[in-house]
C-alpha cells in the first residue's frame, strides 16, 4: 500500500471567536496551544482514500461538498475516496453556524480550505510503500455525562499506523477514542485541541525512529455524543497527561504490531435518509414559543435558550412551509485497512452506536469516526428520548434542525452493518 502524509498549522493570527460552548465569553483570548489539520493519503490498485482531520469543532456540508469538488477535479479522486473530519474540539474557530456558540469566521474557513487543500497536495506527493500495522488497547478515562439508566461508554482505543518496509521508521498513524474535546470548559477562552492534541503529540514521540521526521497522527474521535471526560475545568497539564493516556494504551503494541498480511484497501460511501420529528409551520411556532417563554427561564443560560429558539424558528419556517425537514440524510463512508474496519458518520452518535455495530457484525476490529464530513446534530439510542435530556430534547434548536426520530441511531447501525458485508 503506499502512503503519504502532511500536516500544516491552521492557529489564526486574526480575531476569532470560538464554538462550541453557548456559557463561553466572546471573542478568543490568545492560543493556549497550537492547532493543525493532517492529511493521509492511501493508495492499494485503484483504491484510493484522502483522509483529512482538524482540529476543529465541526464542518459544514457545503464546505465538504466543495473540497470534494476540488479534488475530483484537482486530484481526480471521487468524492467516496475523501473523507474530512474534526475532532471537535471545543477551543477552535468556528466554523459552522450553531446557535449562540461563537460566530461563524469566514476568514478562518478559508484559511482551513487552503491548508487542506494544500496538505492533500502534500500527501498524495509523498506517497510511498508502507507496512500497515494495528492495535487496540483499553483506557477506562471516559465518562456518560448523562449518568441515565443506560450510560454506556466505549473504552476501546484504536491506532492503524503505517511504517516503511522492514520494520522502518512510521510515517503515519491514526487515533481513535471516544470523548468529547471539552475537558478545557467554557472558562478557556484561547484556541487549543484540548486532549486530542496531548495524544496526537505522545503518540508521534513514542512511533518516531532516531534521525527520521515524526509520523503525522490524526486523532479522530469516536461516537462520543453521550461521553465526557472526566470532568470540565481541567488544567492544561492534566489535559494534555488525559490525551497522553490515551496514546500510551495502544502506543507499546503498534511498536511490536506485525505487519498486515493482506494490506488491502477498499472504500465505500452510502447515504441513508433518517426521518426527523417534523412539525408544520404552526407547530414550530408554538414550540418556540414554548421555548422562549416557559423553558429558557427555568435555565441556567436563559438568553442563548432564547437567542436559540428565535433563530430556529427563523430558519425551519420557511422550509416547512414548502414541505421540506422531514428527513435528512446521513453519510455513512466506510473504510477497510487491513484487516481494520473504519466507519464515518457525520453525526454525534452515542456510544452504543459503535457498540452495536461490532456486535452486529461479529466483529471487534472496528472503530467508528464521529464528526466526519458534513456536520449534523446528536443521535441518540432509542432508550435515551425516554430519558430526556439535553441531547434529545433541546441540542436540535442550536443546531437549527428538528430532531432524528427514535430509532434513527438503531436504523443508522443497521444499514452499515449491511454495508459492511457487501464490503468484505
Amino acid at each position: 500500500m503506499n502512503v503519504g502524509a502532511a500536516e500544516l498549522e491552521i492557529t489564526p493570527d486574526f480575531e476569532v471567536e470560538l464554538c462550541g460552548f453557548a456559557l463561553r465569553e466572546q471573542p478568543c483570548a490568545g492560543v493556549l496551544d497550537p492547532i493543525s489539520t493532517r492529511g493521509l493519503y492511501l493508495q492499494d490498485g485503484s483504491q484510493r482514500l484522502l483522509w483529512i482531520v482538524a482540529d476543529i469543532l465541526a464542518l459544514e456540508g457545503q464546505f465538504v461538498a466543495d473540497f470534494r469538488a476540488w479534488a475530483q477535479r484537482e486530484l481526480r479522486l471521487e468524492a467516496h475516496q475523501v473523507l474530512l473530519a474534526a475532532t471537535h474540539t471545543h477551543n477552535a474557530p468556528s466554523t459552522i453556524n450553531l446557535t449562540a456558540a461563537g460566530r461563524r469566521s469566514d476568514r478562518f474557513v478559508a484559511l482551513l480550505r487552503e491548508r487542506i487543500e494544500q496538505i492533500a497536495r502534500e500527501a498524495i506527493a509523498n506517497a510511498q510503500p508502507c507496512e500497515v500495522v494495528s492495535a487496540s488497547g483499553r483506557l477506562d478515562l471516559a465518562i456518560d455525562r448523562r449518568n441515565q439508566p443506560s450510560r454506556h461508554v466505549d473504552p476501546t482505543v484504536w491506532s492503524v499506523a503505517f511504517r516503511k518496509p522492514n520494520g522502518g521508521p512510521f510515517i503515519a498513524a491514526v487515533l481513535n477514542y471516544a470523548m468529547h474535546p471539552v475537558a478545557l470548559g467554557h472558562g478557556e477562552r484561547r484556541i487549543s485541541p484540548d486532549w486530542c492534541g496531548g495524544a496526537g503529540t505522545s503518540l508521534a514521540r513514542s512511533l518516531s525512529a532516531d534521525n527520521a521526521k515524526p509520523p503525522v497522527v490524526l486523532v479522530t474521535n469516536g461516537a462520543c455524543g453521550n461521553i465526557n471526560p472526566p470532568f470540565h475545568g481541567a488544567s492544561r497539564d492534566l489535559v494534555f497527561s488525559w490525551g497522553k493516556s490515551v496514546a500510551d494504551a495502544v502506543a507499546e503494541a503498534l511498536l511490536v504490531a506485525p505487519p498486515a498480511s493482506d494490506p488491502e484497501l477498499r472504500v465505500h460511501s452510502a447515504r441513508v435518509p433518517i426521518a426527523m420529528d417534523w412539525h408544520d409551520a404552526d407547530g414550530v411556532n408554538r414550540i418556540a414559543e414554548h421555548m422562549i417563554h416557559v423553558l429558557a427561564p427555568k435555565t441556567t443560560w436563559p438568553a442563548q435558550f432564547v437567542q436559540a429558539a428565535q433563530t430556529w424558528r427563523e430558519t425551519l419556517t420557511p422550509l416547512v412551509a414548502t414541505g421540506g425537514g422531514k428527513s435528512h440524510d446521513i453519510e455513512i463512508q466506510l473504510a477497510r485497512i487491513g484487516d481494520v474496519t473504519v466507519v464515518a458518520v457525520n453525526g454525534e452518535m452515542f456510544s452504543r452506536f459503535t457498540t452495536d455495530l461490532r456486535r452486529a457484525l461479529g466483529d471487534d476490529r472496528l472503530f467508528v469516526v464521529g464528526y466526519a464530513n458534513a456536520a449534523f446534530g446528536y443521535i441518540p439510542t432509542r432508550e435515551a428520548y425516554a430519558e430526556g435530556g439535553y441531547e434529545v430534547d433541546t441540542a436540535h434548536f442550536f443546531y437549527n434542525s428538528f430532531r432524528p426520530q427514535p430509532g434513527a441511531l438503531e436504523r443508522l447501525c443497521e444499514r452499515a452493518a449491511q454495508q459492511l458485508r457487501s464490503l468484505k
